[in-house]
Parts: structure tokens; C-alpha cells; sequence
């Protein structure tokens, strides 16, 4: 048996409009839901990184400035050596000098 007019639903041009601008409306709002809630879990990803980054780079200026010191000090004790033979060194040729000019012999 055929329905009648009034119970059947008319779907006019605009009432269709109107639907699909409801829909449109809908699912963008639950995309956007979506992508705020990304939004927030790179946020927080973002700032884990840039912890760790700063962690991580305060350990290795830490480090290099450990090195630095250890290399500094055995190149003092490098340099502190060297003088010493240096100066051994000239003292011989120095005395050896003397001994030529005062006592005449010649320790070549």
C-alpha cells in the first residue's frame, strides 16, 4: 500500500544542502578533534626530545671539558719534562764551556 504524502519524507534541493553542510560540518569537527589531539601527543613528544637533547648535550660539553683538563695536564707534564732535559742540556754545554775557558780542557 503507497504511503501517503505527508508520511513519506521530501527531500528537496536545499533540504539536501543542508544535510550534507550538517555532515561536512560533522566530520570536520571530528577531524579536527583528530588532529588536535595529535597535535598535543607531538607536543608532548617534542619536548620529551628537547629534554633529552639538552641531557645529553650538557653530559657531552661535560665530557669534552673532563678531556680537556686530562690533556691539558699531560701536556704540562709534557712541557714540564721537555724544560727540564732543556735545561739539564744547557748546563752541561755551559759548564763544558767553563771547564774549556778556565781549566783549558777541551770535554768534546
Amino acid at each position: 500500500m503507497p504511503k501517503k504524502k505527508s508520511e513519506q519524507s521530501i527531500i528537496t534541493h536545499s533540504g539536501m544542502q543542508d544535510l550534507l553542510a550538517e555532515q561536512s560540518s560533522i566530520i570536520l569537527g571530528a577531524v579536527d578533534q583528530r588532529f588536535a589531539k595529535v597535535d598535543k601527543r607531538l607536543d608532548g613528544l617534542e619536548q620529551s626530545i628537547n629534554s633529552r637533547l639538552a641531557t645529553t648535550e650538557v653530559r657531552i660539553l661535560s665530557d669534552i671539558d673532563r678531556k680537556l683538563v686530562l690533556m691539558e695536564e699531560r701536556i704540562n707534564r709534557k712541557f714540564d719534562k721537555l724544560t727540564t732535559t732543556l735545561d739539564k742540556f744547557l748546563n752541561i754545554s755551559q759548564l763544558k764551556k767553563i771547564i774549556q775557558e778556565k781549566l783549558g780542557v777541551n770535554l768534546a
